[in-house]
């Protein structure tokens, strides 16, 4: 069994055996067979009544997963059945953020939020059961960059490592250990040799795409995140679209964000715009952006050669790829901004995942 699966079989049977010593009701799990039910399927029975929940098991929660994992919920129209997340730790701060946005949640510690007609449940502060397993290569930043290169042409699982080293900018001496990572969590697996190079196959695509959306937001983002700016003078995004392929630099330059999900697809009036830049400092002084905390421009350092959409130009400018710019999205919490999210999937990522081996579920 691969090893992502085990881990989530005995999360869930960790926070199940937790929910029992509550002696509080009747439960009845089913494991999923299909994507749209999450991880499984948990009906509740409390005297005459019963409730079932879309099990959704995330290991390593924090505040900023937490939030992509809602937006996501949110596209996916999670109203229409309560989710139970289950996890293996929730502090204090994240279950007052869990609670406030009305997601409950088990986790192996004992910390519960369940909130039904006939039952209601809030407890805190319990300590951690156990440690934090260690997270494998793979979903450290070097590996999010690997991976990125992975969903984005999938055919490069097979190349050799300088290649891989090549196109994600990434150290050569850990690309065998992250594959070997995604080998044993059921993401790769080897075909066979062709000319002495092992030919690899990447498998469970939608699967890997979620988890990297999860890792970018936490560990990739804030490895590539230089400094938030706001625009100079009276100057509006728009302004700033014009300006930047006068720049000696433009293309080094892309576009992302909200501003970039609106050159892709369009229909979105957008707020604010991410620069993926070679050169942080110099790509902001060359814009005359100005630092800002509450600005509105978000400036990141790129990562790799592969990192743009090469399909073509809008207004003169280069686009991030559309898993950056759908990636961005999930960082804001936005009814629209999640349309726009699901638009991008469908129409441009999702042709790329799609192979005979990624059955749903």
């Amino acid at each position: 069994m691969p090893r992502n699966l085990e881990n989530t079989r005995e999360l869930v049977e960790g926070c199940l055996e937790n929910l029992r010593k509550l002696d509080c009701c009747k439960e009845d799990y089913i494991a999923a067979k299909w994507e749209q039910f999450g991880d499984g399927l948990l009906r509740l029975s409390r005297g005459g009544e019963q409730f079932t929940y879309q099990v959704e098991a995330k290991r390593h929660l924090t505040t900023a997963k937490a939030a992509v994992l809602l937006n996501k919920l949110k596209a996916f129209g999670f109203e229409n059945r309560p989710v139970l997340l289950m996890t293996d730790f929730v502090n204090e701060k994240l279950a007052d953020f869990l609670k406030e946005n009305k997601v409950e949640f088990i986790d192996l510690a004992g910390n519960t939020y369940i909130d039904r007609p006939s039952l209601f449940i809030f407890i805190t502060g319990q300590r951690r059961a156990r440690e934090l397993e260690k997270a494998t290569r793979a979903f450290q930043a070097t590996g999010l960059k690997i991976i990125f290169l992975f969903l984005k042409r999938p055919e490069a699982v097979s190349w050799n490592y300088r290649e891989i080293e090549e196109a994600t900018g990434t150290a050569l001496g850990g690309i065998a250990w992250i594959l070997r990572d995604l080998r044993e969590l059921g993401f790769v697996r080897l075909k066979g040799r062709q000319l002495r190079q092992p030919q690899r196959e990447l498998i469970n695509r939608r699967e890997l795409l979620n988890r990297w959306e999860f890792g970018y937001a936490e560990r990739l983002r804030p490895k590539l995140f230089r400094d938030r700016y706001r625009i100079s003078g009276r100057m509006t995004l728009s302004d700033l679209l014009e300006n930047i392929p006068n720049i000696e630099e433009t293309d080094r330059i892309m576009v992302g964000g909200e501003l970039g999900a609106s050159l892709l697809v369009g229909n979105l009036r957008a707020q604010s715009i991410t620069l993926h830049t070679e050169e942080p400092l110099k790509t902001a002084t060359k814009l005359k952006l100005l630092p800002d905390p509450q600005g509105n421009v978000d400036i990141l350092e790129t990562f790799g050669t592969l990192s743009s959409w090469e399909v073509k130009k809008k207004k003169g400018c280069t686009l991030a790829d559309p898993l950056l710019i759908r990636a961005e999205l999930f960082l804001r919490p936005s009814e629209r901004l999640r349309e726009i999210a699901e638009e991008i999937y469908q129409q441009l990522i999702l042709p790329r995942l799609e192979d005979e081996h990624d059955q749903p579920h």
